[in-house]
């Protein structure tokens, strides 16, 4: 299992519904692969190791792509 944690450094980021949400529509743009949304952690889940990473990197990536940061320190 990886967890991404994420901090948004903007005014939605006050509001964890409106950050939800923005996350939730550009991973579903991005067609994300099967993943647990909870207010400020994404869950990915595989078979293999290499499988949770490769998720986790399209998650990150799309996340990325969207303009939103990433603390490497917060994926785990």
């Amino acid at each position: 299992m990886l967890e991404l944690q994420y901090e948004l450094e903007s005014k939605a980021a006050k509001c964890p519904t409106i950050c939800h949400g923005l996350i939730q529509a550009a991973l579903e743009k991005g067609e994300a692969p099967e993943h647990l949304q909870y207010i400020d952690d994404i869950i990915v889940w595989g078979s293999t190791a290499i499988e949770v990473f490769e998720k986790g990197e399209k998650i990150i990536q799309i996340l990325l792509g969207a303009g939103f940061a990433i603390k490497k320190s917060k994926v785990k």
